[in-house]
């Protein structure tokens, strides 16, 4: 569930265009993990965090792959002779 949700993450990201969209997701994954670290009673796992920044990154490389599929699929190609 946390790698589906960051993937999602980094196809948001991704759909915007957006420096800044991708910074505020960088930035926010760790933040949200550091705040739940501090108020947590128990220990916390890296794992998790290291997951999360997986999912954003699969989520963004999955759009841009997108658009390259679709950039060459509208493509005319020249007609074998």
């Amino acid at each position: 569930m946390l790698f589906l949700t960051a993937v999602t993450l980094g196809l948001a990201a991704a759909s915007l265009r957006s420096v800044g969209a991708f910074v505020a997701v960088a930035f926010l994954i760790p933040a949200s993990f550091a705040a739940a670290a501090v108020v947590t009673a128990g220990n916390v796992s890296f794992a998790d965090l290291g997951l999360a920044l997986l999912g954003v990154n699969a989520g963004a490389m999955t759009a841009v792959l997108a658009a390259f599929a679709i950039a060459a699929i509208q493509q005319p190609r020249p007609l074998p002779r």
